[in-house]
């Protein structure tokens, strides 16, 4: 090195460089961080997308939706649903023993058996809600029997009509069951839906057994089909042997 070389190098060395920044502590990562984060939303979006997949997965299987589904409400009626069969194949424990009713029984009891007899005069003045009355078919007449009811959580009325040429006979039976009023009906053999006035209804055959809040209550006025559907606060049971289509008339017909 000669001497123009080693004075350049050492002018070199007592040069003074300034001290490198701290890149790592003057980087803002939180904000990077944030800035790549999804925001609160999206990831709730998100998780509530994956719960639903989920729960589909699960509703997929047969014995798991079978054991979801139990039941079918209409108002205040909730109606238990047959059990579903086994798969094919598998074996299925055993199931408890449940009473269910005799296809050769119809519970039917006579209109005399029925307590809270009445007028629809009292009846009307009793009951805060309006008692309508079909108008189909025409010409139908009062009903010839009133009974109301008090299960403690609420009222239900029962008007009945029976047979010109046996006055024992009940031919059709409305049931109106008041807010509070919770009545089960365990396992038809057969259960439809349907609608009344563009509402959710059941059009339901065969024998079953009845709960009021609790109570069994086997009975029935009539040996034939059932039509729930609800108005309001009010939920309606119509008992005829009349084909489904006519029952929605009646149904449909109801006014003060």
């Amino acid at each position: 090195m000669n001497q123009p070389e080693r004075q350049l190098t050492q002018a070199a060395q007592d040069l003074p460089y300034p001290q490198a920044p701290d890149i790592a502590t003057q980087v803002d990562w939180a904000a990077i961080v944030k800035r790549q984060s999804l925001p609160r939303s999206r990831r709730l979006a998100w998780a509530v997308i994956v719960l639903l997949l989920a729960a589909a997965s699960l509703l997929a299987v047969p014995s798991v939706r079978a054991s979801l589904i139990e039941f079918l409400q209409i108002g205040g009626v909730r109606i238990l649903l047959p059990e579903t069969s086994a798969t094919p194949g598998k074996e299925s424990p055993p199931a408890p023993t449940v009473t269910r009713p005799d296809p050769s029984q119809d519970f039917i009891v006579s209109i005399l058996d029925l307590d809270g007899a009445t007028s629809l005069e009292q009846a009307r003045q009793v009951v805060d809600s309006p008692i309508e009355l079909p108008a189909y078919p025409d010409g139908l007449r009062e009903p010839d029997h009133v009974f109301i009811s008090d299960v403690g959580t609420g009222l239900y009325v029962v008007l009945a009509w029976t047979a010109p040429d046996d006055p024992e006979k009940v031919e059709v039976s409305l049931y109106i069951l008041g807010p509070g009023v919770r009545l089960t009906k365990g396992e038809p053999q057969v259960i439809e839906e349907t609608q009344v006035n563009d509402q959710p209804a059941a059009f339901i055959e065969g024998v079953h057994l009845l709960s009021v809040d609790g109570f069994a209550n086997p009975a029935r006025l009539v040996s034939g089909p059932v039509l729930l559907w609800q108005e309001g606060d009010l939920t309606y049971r119509l008992e005829a042997d009349l084909p489904q289509d006519e029952m929605i008339r009646i149904a449909e017909s109801l006014q003060p």
